[in-house]
């Protein structure tokens, strides 16, 4: 796993923080749920409209048994 470079923009500044964002891999989240007893049901990808964005989220669904 590697860290993925974000710049923090902290709110009624314009000050910019450099920092790590650890994205955990769908297979990780995957485990870790069913580890806590959840069942994983769906992931849907939500990634930006514009093509030139690399931006993308992970929606997970989960339940308990």
């Amino acid at each position: 796993m590697v860290a993925r470079p974000e710049i923090l923009r902290l709110p009624g500044t314009t000050e910019e923080l450099p920092g790590h964002m650890w994205v955990l891999t769908p297979e990780l989240w995957k485990d870790l749920l069913v580890e806590h007893g959840l069942i994983l049901d769906q992931v849907t990808a939500i990634d930006a409209p514009q093509p030139d964005h690399a931006l993308s989220y992970r929606l997970y669904l989960a339940h308990r048994p």
